[in-house]
């Protein structure tokens, strides 16, 4: 699963980041992505904002294979999503000190400006639900009960009602997942991401995220979102299966489902995390499942000659494989009657770059450190990956075709996990690396989505 970033560590990485490249080949602008007009009216309140971005790219992005025509659909039972990137939407100050949304346009108006115009363009695309991805930094790593405060979350209550509000009228459901950061607003880690976690420190933070999903449950069946992940996003148990870290996760795990139960009356889904811990004490107590699916599945030199048919037998091969994990995960290998026919939602996040089926996924949020190929070391490593949009159209065909054949789940939906950009833009700059992003908005792979949502 994707390693998202923490808010402390994003004002720090993004002054590193680069700018648009300007020797870049000409641009070129797709049509087609043009949104098709919404059945709800903007709010007054968003009417000063203008989007500021367009959807212009470097015809070199377009990448170096034929964009495959998508002809199969999906059952009109299943759930469609796509999903927000998990970050919200900013209304950039320029040099000459102007909002990008316009001189009347504050944060707050146009924040909201653009989750409508991303609405309508979801809508158009045959979105039936999305996810929101919250976070925020711990208050204090030295705190005898680890907590949150609600001024710091990424997405503020106010703007996740207005989200609610305005995807109703679109006939979008709304779910929610909180990311567990285990920094502190000053920068004090509880525990590094992917360190082992000691099993204290475990129980510090899931104590923490308990008490935080009774904040959250409450929010969200006061707001009707739809369904609530009762794991967390982002952060990784690299010693999960240590017999004592096991237990504990479990055990509290057990307990924070209870708390959501208890004040809330929609959807619980398990998996946020990318593996799916199945733990019968667990499974037998929410409503549906994730299944991550994504690379890196292939060699180098397949990947050279990318074709749909093979990552769809690359991913077909890792359903297989998650579908045996899933049964053995604690060694009974043994099913119970509700964990056989609960729901799964496929999870999808493919990348557009080069080597994504052959080197998975990488930050596409703001700069990283990273080694080049002559062995220097960059600042920003992002920078020097190759944009290939026909790699993410030709991946997302392959494992939607995957999934589609799968028997080994019940399907209960699709959703393109963190893969809609908040603006139109598609080239590197202050708003991170749509170019090589999940993302698959102005993209090729956006009309493959629609095609499979809609038939058109």
């Amino acid at each position: 699963m994707p390693n998202k970033f923490y808010s402390i560590a994003l004002a720090l990485l993004l002054a590193g980041c680069g700018g648009e490249d300007t020797k870049s080949p000409p641009l070129i602008t797709i049509p087609e992505t043009t949104p098709a007009p919404s059945s709800a009216p903007i709010p007054a309140s968003t009417a000063v904002c203008t989007n500021p971005y367009k959807a212009d790219y470097p015809t070199a992005y377009y990448g170096k294979f034929q964009i495959p025509t998508p002809t199969y659909t999906l059952p009109q039972s299943y759930q469609r999503g796509i999903s927000f990137k998990d970050y919200s939407p900013n209304n950039h100050i320029d040099k000459n000190g102007n909002r990008l949304g316009g001189p009347n346009c504050d944060q707050e108006q146009f924040v909201k400006f653009m989750y409508t115009q991303t609405l309508d363009r979801l809508k158009n695309s045959g979105a039936t639900m999305l996810w929101l991805y919250n976070y925020a930094p711990l208050k204090d790593a030295n705190a005898n009960r680890l907590s949150f405060d609600e001024a710091d979350y990424q997405l503020s209550n106010s703007t996740i009602e207005f989200i609610v509000q305005e995807a109703k009228k679109r006939n979008i459901d709304i779910y929610y997942a909180w990311q567990l950061h285990t920094v502190d607003k000053k920068g004090n880690w509880v525990i590094q991401m992917n360190e082992n976690v000691p099993a204290q420190k475990l129980s510090r933070l899931m104590d923490a995220y308990s008490d935080q999903m009774i904040v959250v449950s409450k929010f969200a069946q006061k707001i009707g979102i739809k369904g609530i992940a009762a794991d967390w996003n982002a952060f990784h148990i690299p010693n999960l299966y240590e017999p004592n870290i096991k237990e504990l996760y479990t055990t509290k795990s057990v307990e924070v489902i209870k708390n959501i139960r208890d004040n809330f009356s929609g959807n619980v889904t398990w998996g946020q995390t990318g593996t799916i811990y199945a733990d019968p004490r667990i499974i037998d107590k929410v409503d549906a499942i994730h299944v991550s699916v994504g690379g890196p599945l292939l060699t180098p030199n397949e990947n050279a000659f990318l074709t749909v048919e093979k990552v769809e037998n690359a991913v077909s091969k890792q359903i297989q494989q998650i579908h045996e994990h899933y049964k053995c995960t604690f060694a009974s290998c043994v099913y119970t009657p509700a964990s056989r026919q609960i729901p799964v939602f496929f999870e999808i996040a493919v990348q557009s770059r080069d080597n994504y089926w052959s080197e998975g996924w990488v930050e596409d949020g703001f700069c990283t450190k990273g080694k080049l190929a002559n062995g220097t070391q960059s600042d920003c490593i992002q920078d020097y990956y190759v944009t290939d949009f026909s790699v993410q159209a030709i991946g997302i065909e392959g494992t939607m075709r995957a999934i589609a054949k799968q028997s080994y789940f019940k399907i209960g939906g699709i959703n393109f996990h963190s893969s809609y950009w908040h603006s139109d833009t598609l080239t590197p700059g202050s708003e991170g690396f749509p170019n090589i992003s999940q993302s698959i908005r102005g993209k090729p792979a956006e009309k493959i989505v629609k095609y499979w949502f809609t038939g058109t």
